[in-house]
């Protein structure tokens, strides 16, 4: 599996939580797991990609948390949790890097060398106005990734300490779009299930394109999305097709996936599957 080379923080392992951080609001804070960080060459016992999370202070440049070295799983799961102290500035935030460890017979809790080159994978930010009120639970897509990877995302959960962590997006959400200039939406659909429209891509520079660019995370249509219902017609993909071809104010209800990975070892098994 290949990934971008970088410099590994010399830092990674001498971490002191409550002595780098300012008195303010308690969170704690959970580094549930990620998916999508591994080449397509990757398989259980042959590409051995060992994974950790390294969480940084935006506003102080300090690591705050380093998680242990998921070792040779399909998808990283660390479901480690750190207790974040530290007064919020509506510029800082936190930044959460996924590296893949080059050294993966070495003991997580074993300091590496100062100057260890390890691999970055992807990083991605979290600001401090995306979870000082209400907290926060959902994926952050990973950006900078190494070469092959695509479509990288890492779960946090952000919550207050002594209450528990905020629920996930729901399942489906609400969307709106108006299209009075009759602008090319700008995605690629499915209708192969009878049921639903599926979204197979977003173009760059169309109307759903500009939508989400001015969205939030929780309200942008992604590949992979499910359009259920358009201004009240549900039931038939045809029919949800021609609202969405004709209309000019379209309000949708979109279905998010329910994202699973199954590494499947198919020599000298029987899978059931036919050649």
């Amino acid at each position: 599996c290949e990934c971008k080379d970088s410099r590994h923080p010399a830092d990674f392992d001498d971490v002191g939580i409550e002595d780098s951080m300012d008195s303010g609001q308690h969170f704690m804070v959970k580094v549930v797991g990620a998916r999508n960080v591994r080449g397509p060459d990757w398989f259980p016992g042959v590409c051995k990609s060992n994974c950790f999370c390294v969480v940084t202070s935006l506003q102080h440049g300090e690591v705050l948390f380093k998680t242990k070295i998921s070792k040779n799983e399909v998808e990283p799961c660390w479901q480690e949790e750190f207790r974040l102290i530290e007064m919020l500035h509506h510029n800082g935030g936190l930044e959460f890097a996924v590296w893949h460890s080059i050294y993966s017979g070495v003991d997580p809790e074993v300091k590496l060398p100062e100057g260890t080159e390890e691999r970055l994978v992807g990083k991605a930010r979290l600001v401090t106005s995306r979870f000082s009120l209400a907290g926060f639970n959902g994926d952050l897509e990973l950006e900078h990734c190494g070469k092959d990877i695509s479509d990288a995302v890492i779960h946090i959960k952000v919550g207050l300490i002594g209450q528990a962590y905020p629920p996930p997006p729901p399942p489906e959400f609400h969307l709106t779009i108006e299209n009075t200039s009759s602008k090319n939406l700008g995605i690629d659909l499915d209708t192969q299930d009878d049921n639903t429209v599926y979204v197979e891509n977003v173009r760059p520079l169309g109307l759903i394109d500009l939508h989400n660019a001015n969205s939030k995370p929780t309200e942008r249509l992604l590949p992979g999305h499910f359009i259920t219902q358009v201004n009240g017609v549900q039931g038939r993909a045809s029919m949800l097709m021609e609202e969405i071809s004709g209309l000019s104010v379209l309000r949708m209800v979109v279905r998010r996936p329910l994202v699973l990975c199954v590494a499947v070892d198919k020599k000298d098994k029987k899978t059931g599957n036919r050649d």
